[in-house]
């Protein structure tokens, strides 16, 4: 057996509202459900999040990237919420059942400006590797960036509604 893949990143974004706004879209549902997607069929797709420390976020979909299915899980717990200010949670992805990664990830928020810097830090362990980790680990970091241009661009369209 193969010892786990550790690591870690961080990715600082900076955004165009207070971080009363921001903090808003990672607390509230209905505005998280527009940045934080899984993969696949909206109609095959499950989601519940309890925000809250000790409460938890579970999203699961099934994924056909090629002619077979995959099932996906993101199950998380948050462990310590301060309004405005952090999120630290973890989580672990499931695929096929099978636990891919663990993670810790702490989100801060800071005033700057007229706007807010964001710092999202991740500690990862791969459990399951492909037969190409450095694929693995810049899939991960992606997807962070990507829930972050996801973040950014629904922040922007509910500032200009």
């Amino acid at each position: 057996m193969s010892a786990p893949l550790r690591g870690s990143f961080t990715h600082s974004v900076r955004l165009d509202v207070p971080p009363s706004q921001v903090f808003a879209a990672f607390a509230e549902p209905e505005i998280r459900r527009k940045w934080f997607r899984q993969p696949g069929d909206p109609a095959r797709q499950t989601y519940h999040l309890d925000f809250r420390n000790g409460g938890s976020e579970v999203a699961t979909a099934v994924f056909a990237p090629i002619e077979a299915e995959e099932h996906i899980e993101y199950a998380s717990t948050f462990w310590d919420i301060v309004p405005d200010e952090r999120i630290v949670l973890s989580y672990a992805l499931r695929l096929d059942g099978v636990v891919r990664w663990a993670a810790l990830r702490t989100i801060i928020l800071a005033p700057d400006r007229d706007g807010t810097r964001l710092e999202w830090t991740e500690q990862y362990t791969f459990l399951e590797l492909t037969d190409n980790s450095a694929h693995d680990v810049a899939h991960l970091e992606g997807s962070a960036r990507l829930q972050l241009n996801g973040l950014a661009a629904v922040l922007a369209t509910e500032v200009a509604v």
